[in-house]
């Protein structure tokens, strides 16, 4: 007969390792990874969807004025909402009667087997997700995946609906982001260019400069491999270097530098793609009582094996696509 304690020392267990799990998936992505160091992680207790409160419009009663002259106080139009559905993600360990059986008697060899199984589960979950929140548009899986950078950070197209609002609406335009394209289709050094002057390096400044407003710019540039190397090789010797270690910030991340900002590489982002990424706008929500968390192990009725999942709620949000950009190859002559 089955050990009643079994279940109880699994569950407790994995339950254990949840948090290692959840700062292991977040400090080895760059974009997870930056995003948590910029505290743009929240926990929102439920409701229906995540409400992201936008301005769009100035409030145009501030005029100057003498004396008793009446104060305008026309109501203000110019504040609306982003409305963000909440995404449920899950995965799971499975153990069968078998395994159960001869690793019974060492708590000892139970906890490497579950440490094997959860470092699987980890691994997988960090690069599921990944690939989500950078490659994906939310449309994958009937819908059901989280929203990335494809549908935040759009190449003008096609401009989608995000957060419940129609960006190809013209009334809407405040809702797009900003859109460069390189100005040609093969990413190689002799396109690039060889200096400050060059095509590639000057569509970089453009896009940082789009994207600027004041003191406020984006806080990172994210790219392919391809296009990494392209920048780094392209650069004289002496303007080419790596940023300087600066503890827990740089995650261990090799990175370059433009213009004082911190550029790397995703095996994520699509070829020829560079994001420029404004995290003062963006948010990543948790449902809260949904973070990683592990549910008890379970016998199914039809199986000689016990299972817990591991399931996390939230969503990835904007509350101002203006202040981020992206970089496109050439596709139809457009771009700002």
């Amino acid at each position: 007969m089955p050990n009643p304690n079994f279940d109880e020392f699994l569950t407790t267990t994995l339950k254990n390792y949840r948090a290692q799990m959840a700062d292991n998936i977040t400090n080895h992505a760059v974009f997870w990874k930056w995003m948590r160091d910029k505290k743009r992680f929240r926990t929102e207790p439920g409701g229906t969807s995540i409400v992201e409160p936008l301005l769009y419009g100035e409030n145009t009663t501030i005029k100057s004025y003498s004396r008793y002259e009446p104060l305008d106080i026309t109501p203000q139009a110019g504040i609306t909402a982003a409305e963000f559905s909440w995404k449920q993600i899950a995965g799971s360990i499975s153990i069968d009667g078998f395994s159960e059986f001869v690793n019974q008697p060492s708590k000892s060899r139970v906890v490497g087997l579950l440490e094997t199984k959860m470092m699987q589960l980890e691994i997988s979950f960090r690069e599921r997700l990944n690939n989500m929140i950078i490659n994906g548009d939310g449309s994958g899986n009937g819908g059901k995946d989280l929203p990335g950078l494809a549908i935040i950070l759009e190449d003008g197209q096609v401009w989608s609906t995000f957060g419940g609002i129609d960006r190809s609406a013209a009334v809407n335009a405040f809702w797009r982001n900003r859109w460069v394209e390189w100005g040609f289709t093969t990413m190689s050094e002799a396109n690039f260019g060889t200096g400050g002057a060059a095509a590639g390096i000057k569509k970089m400044r453009r896009l940082v400069n789009k994207t600027t407003r004041g003191n406020e710019r984006i806080s990172i540039l994210l790219t392919d491999l391809t296009t990494y190397e392209t920048y780094e090789n392209a650069l004289a010797i002496n303007e080419r270097f790596v940023m300087p270690v600066r503890g827990a910030l740089d995650g261990g991340f090799e990175m370059l530098s433009f213009r004082g900002i911190p550029l790397m590489w995703d095996e994520d982002v699509p070829a020829g793609v560079m994001y420029g990424i404004n995290f003062d706008h963006l948010s990543f929500v948790t449902g809260k009582g949904r973070d990683f968390i592990t549910l008890p192990f379970v016998r199914p009725p039809d199986q000689e094996a016990k299972v817990s999942s591991v399931i996390y709620y939230g969503s990835l949000t904007s509350n101002n696509n203006q202040r981020s950009g992206v970089l496109t190859p050439t596709n139809a002559g457009g771009g700002e």
